[in-house]
């Protein structure tokens, strides 16, 4: 029995991928405070969606500072770690039997954790645009570089209104600090 269960997961399993990964981040800023860049860590998990598409999950942490510019110079606030939670997509343009390019969108939430007990973590709704390259080295390993453009959001607004031609709607939303990373790990396909 185990075995005719196992035998039904084989196809599941062979869509399955799992890439740890490092790099670095730029930490990014707003008015006179700033994030500094720093080294950063994940992983990644996928799963087959279709022929070059897969439905992705990633992690990413950096531990950094947080500062505050003043008149006399840079300030240190507090230590400060930038996670990310994403899913979304990742989508290769063309591949061949080594070489496959990318793009990917994802959405989630990013959390800003500072150690100094005077500030608040915060959670805030957060998207990420990307792109890469795969190199592939066997079956079931591959080398994937890739960049992204991480951007936390806030919503300034929102609004729904009804008229004598028809019905409409609107929100409104800002970057609340832009962010970047640059990272390569290995894929383990399953």
């Amino acid at each position: 029995m185990p075995v005719l269960l196992l035998s039904g997961m084989v196809p599941l399993l062979a869509q399955f991928e799992i890439t740890p990964y490092a790099g670095w981040m730029l930490g990014g800023g707003r008015y006179e405070y700033s994030v500094e860049n720093g080294p950063s860590y994940g992983l990644q998990l996928g799963v087959n969606a279709g022929e070059d598409t897969r439905i992705i999950f990633f992690y990413n942490r950096m531990d950094s500072r947080l500062t505050k510019e003043t008149a006399t110079g840079k300030e240190n606030l507090t230590n400060l770690a930038t996670e990310y939670l994403q899913v979304g997509v990742l989508r290769q343009i063309y591949h061949n039997d080594r070489l496959a390019p990318f793009g990917l969108f994802t959405m989630g939430t990013t959390i800003f954790t500072p150690k100094n007990s005077v500030y608040y973590t915060q959670w805030i709704f957060s998207i990420a645009l990307g792109g890469g390259l795969r190199v592939n080295i066997t079956d079931h390993m591959a080398f994937q570089a890739q960049a992204r453009m991480l951007m936390p959001m806030r919503f300034g607004g929102g609004g729904f209104w009804c008229g004598t031609g028809g019905c409409g709607g609107g929100a409104s939303a800002y970057s609340a600090v832009v962010q970047g990373d640059f990272t390569g790990g290995l894929v383990f396909s399953f």
